[in-house]
């Protein structure tokens, strides 16, 4: 690894560190580039990104039934 990717990081870390989103970016971006971490290492850093795409699909899933109910229903009343 040499002085100015880790130059390059922490001033990233600086730059970003208003923005949690961009933070953990700059993390997974050096982690990765540095390649001294396992996948179990790193499942927390994406926890978050989960968590909102299941959120994400449970919102869609829920719209898609309703907009099913409610179509069948109008057909029945209609």
């Amino acid at each position: 690894m040499t002085t100015s990717v880790v130059t390059q990081f922490v001033n990233g870390l600086y730059e970003s560190r208003s923005d949690i989103a961009r933070f953990k970016d700059n993390i997974r971006d050096f982690l990765v580039q540095s390649k001294e971490f396992s996948a179990q290492d790193n499942k927390d850093l994406y926890a978050e990104e989960a968590a909102a795409q299941l959120r994400e699909r449970y919102t869609e899933d829920a719209f898609d039934s309703w907009s099913y109910s409610s179509k069948r229903d109008s057909r029945r009343h209609g």
